[in-house]
């Protein structure tokens, strides 16, 4: 890198020389990872090491979403999960920021993508996102209207960005039959409850999905290249960093919300 390039980072930083990092899997397993901080500030310093090339037609404000938001969702589908064309791929809060494009990236890997959301103003929304179905999360039981939008069969993935009991319970209830259910979020601290003979008895998998790689940054970035995923964010000036905390607070927002030095 040179000065003036324009680049974009990985949520977290590792080291880059240990055994982990040497195959690949820093982000995960590198002792010295950790968080990268300064998303509230005017100028950060960074290692060179979680830093990506931004393509010249992609805008500043667009790319500085991809590594979390269609990073950890395409790792979570791609890698995770294993998302087949042809599959369907239900994702859960669908109108935040890691569900809106979870949703786009599931159709990109060829999936039918039907969006979860519990407000009524996004269903038309996600929609016009590229939505195949939306289904309108209303009370704790609602697992028949997912089957309902899958011809009785259910979704091959659920891919949870909430992690709560009110959706939990009904989305593995109707995901299908050897399915795979992928969380990567938890926007709660209500804990799950779930007899192991439901897991056995349905053959599910369920599992976690973390940041991913440098290598799936560089896919996240090539998607949003391609056109063949939008970031979805809302603007707002960094001097309204307490009015921007308490509109996500209080999920008002629609996709992710960029501070603006």
């Amino acid at each position: 890198f040179k000065d003036g390039d324009r680049v974009a980072c990985k949520q977290q930083t590792f080291c880059g020389y240990c055994p982990a990092c040497k195959s690949g899997r820093g982000m995960q397993a590198c002792e010295q990872r950790g968080f990268n901080h300064g998303g509230w500030g005017e100028f950060v310093a960074l290692s060179a090491g979680c830093v990506y090339p931004i393509p010249d037609n992609i805008d500043l404000e667009e790319a500085s979403i991809i590594a979390c938001a269609v990073g950890t969702t395409f790792n979570a589908l791609s890698t995770v999960a294993k998302v087949l064309p042809g599959e369907t791929v239900l994702t859960t809060g669908a109108g935040g920021g890691l569900g809106i494009h979870g949703m786009q990236v599931a159709k990109a890997l060829g999936a039918r993508s039907i969006a979860l959301t519990s407000s009524p103003q996004k269903v038309e929304m996600l929609k016009n996102i590229g939505a195949d179905d939306v289904v309108l999360a209303e009370g704790n039981d609602y697992w028949d209207a997912i089957l309902e939008k899958t011809g009785g069969k259910g979704p091959d993935v659920v891919l949870d960005n909430v992690g709560l009991p009110n959706v939990f319970t009904p989305c593995f209830r109707a995901m299908k039959t050897g399915g795979r259910y992928v969380f990567t979020g938890q926007v709660g601290r209500q804990k799950i409850d779930i007899y192991a003979a439901f897991i056995f008895a349905k053959r599910g998998i369920i599992t976690g999905s973390g940041p991913g790689t440098m290598t799936e940054f560089a896919d996240a970035m090539k998607l949003v290249e391609e056109g063949k995923v939008k970031p979805i964010i809302e603007k707002m000036k960094l001097d309204d960093v307490v009015e921007a905390t308490l509109r996500q607070d209080a999920n008002k927002g629609f996709g992710r919300l960029v501070l603006i030095p």
